[in-house]
């Protein structure tokens, strides 16, 4: 099993892409704080040389994650690695004016906010039940619900984050996997569902078996579940492209998925045609 990932590992890794060097990334992460000498370009080496091992100030990390422009996704790993809550948790608890200074790089939190109940979302036990394989199907289940009800991406994202955590578990990717399908087929939401198709691209370039014969199932059941015409075509043209992949893995999984579609007789034949 690889090394568990660290602060120091993502950090640097995010600096680099960034170009931003210790002291730059401190002076600007200290512009968004309002406070020109909190933030010392030492601290931020001690971090991403790994003498320090986690950060303390939730706002902090979630400055730095701004200024290195990193989506959704990339922050809540680098929160996690510092062991901080999600950027939905710290969201829904931050003052409003803490919401103007410091989460305006990701605007997509703002809808995402239930209309009721949504101090009693629990996130985080979600996503530790998942990676406990504790009420795997129930976990997964509510998170798809909870995602297609209010559009939250964050739940998406767990699910994801729960693959990666645990890849090789098949009871967990094949409920997680599942999950991030039906919020595909069932949400009404654009942004959801490309958020959804992002990740079956992610899916196919982890070189993990049991991911990429999940995912594969999981398109073919898009195609099979949907209500949405463009959706269908979308998945369709998933499949189609991976048939074909270079990768000899991918393109077997896919092929298999494409000749289960097209003996269905629910699914027009023009749009996937069996590969011989």
């Amino acid at each position: 099993m690889d090394e568990k990932i660290t602060l120091a590992d993502l950090l640097s890794k995010y600096m680099q892409a960034s170009g931003l060097g210790d002291a730059r990334l401190a002076h600007q992460v200290n512009r968004i704080m309002g406070r020109p000498e909190l933030l010392h370009r030492s601290t931020v080496r001690n971090w991403r040389t790994g003498t320090s091992k986690t950060i303390h100030n939730w706002r902090q990390v979630v400055a730095i994650s701004s200024v290195l422009k990193l989506n959704l996704s990339e922050t809540n790993r680098l929160l996690k690695v510092a062991r901080l809550p999600s950027l939905y948790q710290l969201w829904m608890q931050a003052e409003e004016i803490e919401k103007e200074e410091f989460f305006v790089h990701w605007p997509e939190l703002v809808p995402s906010k239930p209309a009721t109940g949504s101090s009693t979302v629990n996130f985080h036990q979600y996503e530790t039940d998942l990676i406990a394989g504790r009420n795997v199907d129930a976990a997964a289940k509510r998170l798809g619900d909870i995602a297609i009800a209010y559009n939250i991406q964050e739940a998406l994202l767990i699910l994801w984050e729960a693959i990666q955590e645990t890849h090789n578990l098949p009871a967990i990717i094949d409920a997680c996997a599942y999950t991030i399908g039906r919020i595909i087929w069932e949400t009404a939401d654009l942004t959801l569902e490309e958020v959804g198709f992002d990740l079956l691209d992610k899916s196919v370039r982890t070189n993990s078996e049991l991911i990429i014969d999940k995912f594969a199932y999981t398109v073919g059941q898009i195609i099979l579940e949907t209500g949405k015409d463009k959706t269908r075509q979308r998945a369709c043209q998933f499949v189609n492209q991976h048939a074909l992949s270079a990768n000899p893995l991918v393109r077997e999984k896919y092929t298999f998925t494409k000749n289960r579609i097209a003996g269905n007789t629910r699914i027009d034949p023009s749009i996937v045609q069996p590969t011989g």
